[in-house]
């Protein structure tokens, strides 16, 4: 599976201090029209990192992993820039779906989420959670986008 060009919404990401590993793969044929791309980034840090990004104006899926968090998250659309502040070491796995193609999972308006992080299990039900967990065991960003 070929990684995607670099982001155009990046705004603000200094050199880090340390590994930052970020790669964006392309969909299959068969999810393509829902899925516009999976994302991944791995890092270990000697200090902290703030990225701030101008995201797709659409709806993510996140599985976020590090030290101090374990989450399984819905991100809705955002009406501005993005930022977080990575540490120490961690994961994140993230679906970007297209422009209102996540509207028939959510089953409401895509502006009930609009600005918002909801857990996933609020939109998926208890599927989500064996989910993440396989996520977790998935070493490798390309069997994490098999799943």
């Amino acid at each position: 599976m070929p990684p995607l060009p670099p982001p155009r919404g990046i705004l603000s990401a200094p050199r880090p201090d340390g590994l930052l590993d970020a790669r964006r793969f392309v969909p299959s044929p068969q999810l393509a029209s829902y899925i516009h791309h999976y994302w991944a980034i791995r890092w270990s840090l000697r200090s902290s990192f703030k990225g701030v990004s101008l995201p797709h104006p659409a709806a993510q899926i996140l599985r976020i992993a590090t030290s101090v968090e374990r989450s399984a998250v819905v991100l809705g659309v955002s009406s501005g820039p993005l930022s977080r502040t990575l540490t120490d070491e961690g994961e994140t796995f993230g679906i970007s779906f297209r422009p209102v193609m996540f509207q028939a999972l959510l089953g409401a308006s895509m502006a009930s989420i609009t600005d918002r992080v909801v857990p996933l299990e609020h939109v998926l039900g208890t599927p989500a959670g064996p989910w993440a967990r396989a996520l977790d065991t998935a070493r490798a960003p390309e069997e994490k986008v098999a799943l």
